[in-house]
């Protein structure tokens, strides 16, 4: 069995935004489902929202295409009975229609290049009414803007490499298609915010974790408007 390994900030940001989005107007209840490609940031997240999330929802099922990957929430799982894990693929998600109230995928739309088919899975499984909470790899980020403004070339809108490995895509997706491929799926935005906005290198050296993570969560919704950060978060609904 692999290491389990996660990257530490990452996993903090993720569940700390998550959070974030359950503390709206959202109700949480009924069945959720939580799609994943990385086991270890999905269990920070339900660590770290445990008390909005496993508590007010009747079951949670974690889902991943590895069951490698779903062996690693073993031992979470047997703490937590109404949690459970099942194999199976995004774009075939073994629930009947209409039967999910929230879906959550994080580090997933960074791997397919042509996501249309899994938001219409989502789509299908939700209740009218459902939310579902997508993170996206952020390809007009405000970095990109600059490097791009500097090389004279426009972003595409189309989703962008930045380094598959294998037969394991990895994509930026611009925000203006995913809002297009949002609404194809019958999924309204209904928040947004902007994550990992201060992941520089040069910032990290200098202000502790705490501190960063504090000033991120205060300024996610703020600059969301703008695409500022390479990680945007999607509250949506059916």
């Amino acid at each position: 069995m692999a290491p389990f390994v996660v990257d530490r900030e990452l996993a903090l940001q993720a569940a700390g935004t998550v959070h974030k989005l359950l503390d709206s107007d959202l109700e949480v209840s009924g069945q959720t489902v939580r799609v994943t490609a990385s086991i270890g940031i999905a269990l920070q997240e339900l660590r770290d929202t445990s008390s909005t999330l496993i508590r007010n929802a009747d079951s949670v099922t974690l889902t991943d295409s590895s069951r490698q990957q779903l062996d690693l929430s073993h031992d979470f799982l047997a703490r937590h009975p109404s949690v459970s894990s099942r194999q199976m693929e995004a774009s075939d998600l073994d629930f009947p229609d209409g039967t999910v109230d929230l879906v959550a995928m994080v580090r997933v739309m960074h791997h397919l290049p042509q996501p249309a088919a899994v938001l219409a899975e989502i789509s299908r499984v939700l209740r009218p009414g459902g939310c579902a909470m997508i993170e996206v790899a952020n390809s007009a980020h405000a970095m990109n803007r600059i490097r791009h403004l500097v090389q004279r070339k426009q972003i595409p809108l189309a989703a962008m490499d930045t380094g598959s490995r294998g037969v394991i895509p990895f994509v930026n997706h611009h925000p203006e298609t995913v809002a297009r491929q949002f609404a194809d799926a019958g999924l309204q935005v209904r928040r947004q915010l902007s994550v990992s906005n201060l992941r520089h290198p040069a910032i990290k050296k200098f202000i502790p974790e705490k501190a960063l993570l504090a000033v991120e969560r205060a300024v996610q919704e703020r600059v969301a408007r703008t695409y500022f950060g390479p990680s945007m978060f999607y509250l949506l609904q059916k």
